[in-house]
């Protein structure tokens, strides 16, 4: 995971970097092509940050959008898969949320 500091808000990322086996980078140092080969999931890059991810073979990227202008421009430059196709179409994402029962 990479995010622009080491420490940040959000309790569901956070949980997330605590997880055995992930890996949280920051941008400072951060070098894109170490991300080749691996599954990234980068919470609010600019457009500096996300135009470093050309040419880097991620496994797999998921991006948490911040500036949705940036990144809206990006999309159309990347042409990525989309995960949420409502989102593409400029529909709000609902949030669900999934609740499991805990054994």
């Amino acid at each position: 995971m990479v995010t622009p500091r080491r420490t940040f808000q959000g309790q569901s990322l956070k949980r997330l970097v605590d997880l055995p086996g992930t890996a949280h980078l920051t941008w400072r140092g951060l070098f894109a092509s170490s991300l080749a080969g691996h599954r990234v999931l980068y919470a609010w890059p600019d457009r500096e940050h996300l135009n470093e991810l050309w040419g880097v073979e991620a496994d797999a990227l998921v991006v948490v959008e911040w500036g949705a202008a940036e990144t809206a421009s990006w999309i159309e430059d990347a042409n990525p898969s989309r995960l949420l196709p409502s989102a593409a179409e400029g529909r709000p994402v609902q949030r669900r949320v999934a609740h499991r029962r805990m054994e």
